[in-house]
């Protein structure tokens, strides 16, 4: 139950329950997280990896770890 000093902002993926006063900034809040969603899905298809996206590719390096291609791994 809700009550009437809130709203339920319904998704694909969740709900979320939000004072009426703050419908506008969780509405543009999810409007910009599908918009980041998308833009990542694209990056993906265009081939970009998660390991660049995401900036972990200096994180695994300080931990040592050598990232190598499948190419260069002889796949």
């Amino acid at each position: 139950m809700v009550r009437r000093r809130f709203r339920a902002i319904l998704a694909d993926d969740g709900v979320v329950v939000v004072p009426r006063a703050d419908v506008d900034r969780a509405l543009d809040a999810a409007q910009a997280r599908a918009a980041k969603e998308e833009a990542t899905r694209e990056a993906f298809r265009g081939g970009e990896l998660g390991l660049d996206r995401y900036g972990l590719r200096d994180k695994l390096s300080e931990l040592g770890v050598i990232y190598v291609t499948a190419e260069e791994y002889g796949l």
